[in-house]
């Protein structure tokens, strides 16, 4: 059933209506602002700390921070007397004192003094972290890194930040972006910046939860903010050429027949905002740069499972279940992992430029291509939580083989059309195309290990889509402080064809000993279009106070066609529909969603509260293999409050409530076999209903920048309602399917339903000091994690409950630049109960502890080591390990300019590497053991070109 023809129109309507009814709103107010630059050479000052106080009250301050035009502003400003202090590492302090009555006030060019050396004192440690507001800043020069450092070495350094298997956490939560000066580098993907940018010109790293265009202008909170780095780069690296090119070859064995290679370049060129980035990268030995949008091609392929660890291998905990996730391949999240296990040859290239166009016109893009050629073998041992006694076994041998593109642009236009209103258009284009073959051996098995059936298949798929979406926002504000007008505009368009085909051999042995074959070919073309409006307009109230109200509509149609045919056994021609493998469904949803916010600001204090009404209307019809319709209306009132106090300039608390409800995909609504493993075989419910989500976020953090003490406090709680869990069937008996597909005994059919009582809460604390009689810094990190998730067991409901503790640390030299370690130790503590079988419970522990040396000695000779112990204990007998993995090389640096190096390296000397990773679901527990790189030597040459103006 489609939507009335006036539904989408009436919202766009409603929209323009607003836009064009308000925009001659004029009034009168006061705002302070000003422009921070360098007295020597007028150029601006970015990232500089702009604090703003009553000449009365000193305690209570108002804090922001300079732009890359080294603008600031301070709005909703009182009539009172101020001073304005503008402060930045090696610039003297500026103080201005400001009288603001009911006028505007531009403080202009204001002029800072670089610290000369005569006045320099040492009177205690180097600052390492500083709380600017909601803002974490560390100074990079606290942290000494060797000269041929990238900024991922030396983020691993500071408090709170952890790079594993490609991801960064900050302060217990995943970065989703990394900015440079405040700018995107090669779009969304954090890796690109960390691992190409050298440690040396960054000046500072900023940790903060940069919210959407749209909240960063109102002051309103929607939601979407994102927790991200900004890396400040130092002045005098602004304006030059640096990069890095490497080449190298090896083998694996003495007779040369496994040959190995890399290949990779960064070139940069900087011209204060004008900036060119080029990289490039070839290897064999699992280098990659993986993005979200690079995984689009292996969605939906139950070929390709996250077996974690990454390629060098490691330990990797994880707990799916969230909206069905336990079911193979059902999500990308477990694909992001920075990234594939097994044996990868990677060729990449990517562009990214940013510049000021004139006055108004900023620009920022870049294109990055991927080509991934992934093979993997892999097993599996697999328990599931069924009744005492009952509980069924499956494993499983897996040989694929992937050959992925992958071609992602992004654009960025910032233009000021004039004071008050300015245009911000954000388009992004990622194409995938992806070739996958699989060959899976599986079998299940009883408690008492008899064997019930066995499967032997050959699964191919080749896959291509694209997904284009774009974002207008225009800004507008009026001349009263706090009266603000933005409306967004967003499209969304992702079509994909895929063609898979599957040719296996299975056997029962029960209730009788039989065979079966299959030998199938499947099409699915599919398209999903979105179209969304955000209006937001907000007035100030009194003289602390501020209302948005906010209107959201959004209106998203899918459409999923796929045709299976079975093959003819007289021509052996694939001309056979099979009805029961075939599937044909549209799908259209329409939310609205609308609200007003509160927010005030008392001294040191934000508080909001606000309130949207929301409307989804869900409409699903399918012809294949059953014919169906489903019409869903829901409403959910969705409240929000947040609290946020700046104790002193060195410590903030946030504290935010917040409530959401999600509707189920267009492929858990859908009741078709997926049959690609035949004995696990896959299923949707169509009458799943939307989930309901509480989420609370605790954020606490706090520096003393005399001792060099930082302290970050992160907690999330969050539960659910009609929570989309996983309900599977372990057959009893031979069955039939909704469209006629047979159930054999023994095998498996897992689907979503909706369940309650779904709770998430984790907690992660670390603590930051320096070690002065070693001259190091030794951080501390804790965490502990607790996860019930509910699932359906042959219709019996199971909580599978886990808790997980989480010590820490890493103890890293700040000695010198040619004598550079870190010694880190990570552990995790696990515990699995589960409500319907105690039989199933399991303790399992895993560490993995490391140390890295970097020596620079006699005539520029170079010495590394990278050394790291992993520990697996509790898992099943064949996954319980002890590895000592040992990397090292010797290199000596040549020319005047100690620019070049040649190095011999070699990696796994013991040949241990192994990944070993265990998945906890709603239904099962997974242990598995994935192929990785094991031992190679590397012969490589690099040069490190640096030429910056004075």
């Amino acid at each position: 059933m489609t939507l009335p023809k006036r539904g989408m129109p009436k919202f766009l309507l409603i929209s323009i209506f607003s836009f064009v009814a308000v925009t001659g709103l004029r009034a009168q107010g006061v705002n302070v602002r000003g422009k921070a630059i360098d007295a020597a050479d007028n150029s601006s000052i970015v990232s500089a700390a702009v604090s703003m106080y009553k000449t009365s009250d000193t305690l209570h301050k108002q804090y922001t921070q300079t732009d890359t035009a080294g603008k600031f502003q301070f709005a909703g400003v009182v009539k009172d007397n101020y001073i304005v202090k503008i402060s930045f590492f090696g610039y003297k302090p500026l103080y201005v004192k400001v009288a603001v009555d009911q006028k505007d006030i531009n403080l202009g060019r204001l002029k800072l003094n670089l610290i000369s050396m005569k006045e320099v004192k040492v009177v205690g440690h180097q600052v390492r972290a500083e709380q600017l507001g909601d803002t974490v800043q560390y100074h990079a020069d606290a942290f000494k890194t060797n000269p041929d450092a990238t900024a991922e070495d030396l983020i691993t350094k500071m408090p709170g930040i952890v790079v594993q298997n490609g991801s960064v956490q900050a302060h217990g939560e995943d970065v989703k972006q990394v900015l440079v000066d405040g700018k995107p580098y090669f779009g969304d993907d954090p890796t690109t910046a960390l691992r190409n940018l050298p440690a040396e010109v960054i000046d500072k790293v900023q940790v903060y939860d940069k919210m959407s265009d749209q909240s960063q202008f109102t002051g309103f909170d929607d939601g979407n903010s994102q927790k991200t780095i900004n890396i400040i780069t130092k002045k005098n690296r602004q304006n030059g050429i640096f990069g890095r090119g490497v080449i190298g070859g090896g083998t694996d064995n003495t007779q040369l027949t496994d040959p190995k290679y890399q290949a990779s370049e960064t070139f940069n060129i900087f011209d204060n905002n004008r900036r060119i980035s080029i990289i490039g990268l070839s290897n064999n030995i699992n280098q990659q740069n993986f993005a979200t949008s690079d995984l689009l091609g292996v969605m939906g392929s139950s070929s390709q499972r996250s077996f974690g660890g990454g390629g060098r291998g490691g330990p990797s905990i994880q707990r799916a279940g969230n909206g069905g996730s336990g079911i193979p391949g059902s999500s990308i999240s477990n694909f992001i992992v920075g990234q594939q296990g097994g044996i990868n040859t990677t060729n990449s290239a990517g562009l990214n430029y940013s510049d000021s166009i004139g006055k108004r016109l900023y620009l920022t893009g870049s294109y990055f291509f991927n080509n991934t050629n992934n093979n993997t073998q892999s097993t599996l041992a697999r328990t599931y939580f069924a009744e005492k006694g009952l509980s069924p076994l499956y494993n499983e041998n897996d040989l694929a083989s992937s050959k992925n593109y992958n071609h992602r642009a992004n654009l960025r236009m910032e233009y000021r059309i004039d004071s008050a209103n300015s245009l911000v258009f954000t388009p992004k284009f990622n194409y995938q195309n992806t070739n996958i073959e699989s060959s899976v051996f599986g079998y299940s098995r009883t408690s008492t290990f008899d064997t019930t059936n066995k499967t032997n298949n050959n699964y191919g798929l080749t896959s291509t889509g694209y997904d284009f979406n774009a974002d207008l926002l225009w800004r507008h504000k009026f001349k009263k402080v706090g009266r603000t007008l933005s409306w967004d505009i967003g499209t969304d368009i992702s079509p994909k064809t895929a063609s898979d085909s599957l040719n296996g051999k299975l056997r029962y042995y029960t209730p009788v000993d039989s065979n079966a074959t299959v030998n199938q070919r499947s099409t699915t073309p599919s398209k999903s279009m979105n179209f969304s409006t955000s209006l937001s307009y907000t007035e100030p109230v009194g003289k602390i106070g501020q209302i948005q109200i906010n209107y959201n509509p959004s209106y998203t149609q899918s459409t999923y066609n796929k045709t299976t045919v079975v093959q003819n056994l007289p021509n052996g021609e694939y001309i056979v529909v099979d009805s029961a493998l075939s599937n044909a469904y549209s799908y259209t949803n329409l939310t609205q969603k609308g609200g007003l916010s509160y927010r005030m600001r008392i001294k040191t204090i934000n508080i909001s509260a606000g309130v949207n009404f929301q409307s989804t209307q869900l409409n699903g019809a399918q012809t294949m293999p059953v014919a169906f319709s489903a019409d869903k209306l829901f409403y959910n009132f969705l409240p929000t409050v947040m609290f946020s106090d700046r104790f002193t300039n060195k410590s903030n608390l946030r504290v935010i409530y917040s409530t959401s409800a999600g509707i189920p995909s267009i492929s858990q609504l859908q009741s078709v076999v997926n049959n690609t493993n035949p004995l696990l075989l896959t299923i949707g419910n169509p009458n799943l209903v939307q989930t309901y989500t509480h989420n609370l976020v605790i954020r606490y953090g706090k520096t003393n920048t005399t001792k060099a003490h930082s302290f970050f406090l992160f907690g999330n709680v969050s539960t659910a309602s009609n929570y989309i869990g996983n309900s599977t069937i372990i057959a009893s008996k031979d069955s039939i399917l909704p469209g006629g597909f047979k159930l054999a005994k023994g095998s498996q059919l897992t689907s979503q339903v909706n369940l309650n009582n779904y709770w998430n809460a984790r907690a992660f604390a670390t603590f930051g000091l320096p070690l002065d009689f070693m001259k190091s810094n030794l951080n501390l990190n804790g965490g502990v994690t607790f996860n019930s998730t509910p699932g359906l067991i042959n219709n019996v409901l199971n909580y599978a409950n886990t808790y997980a503790l989480n010590p820490g640390l890493v103890m890293s030299s700040n000695i010198s630049e040619k004598v550079d370690f870190t010694l880190s130790y990570n552990s995790s503590y696990n515990i699995v109960k589960n409500t319907l079988n105690a039989q199933g419970n399991n303790n399992y522990f895993t560490h993995t502890a490391g140390f890295k040396f970097n020596w620079i000695f006699w005539k520029g000779f170079n010495f590394v080591a990278d050394i790291s112990h992993t520990l697996y204990t509790g898992l099943t007998s064949q996954y319980n390990q002890s590895l000592l993995i040992v990397n090292g090389g010797i290199g000596k640096k040549l020319f005047k300019d100690q620019g070049g190096e040649v190095r011999l390296s070699v990696f796994d000397a013991l040949n241990n590497n192994t990944s070993i990773t265990r998945t906890v679901t709603d239904t099962y527990i997974d242990d598995v053991q994935t192929l990785v790189l094991k031992r190679y030597i590397m012969l490589t040459f690099s040069y490190n070109l640096k030429k910056f103006k004075s």
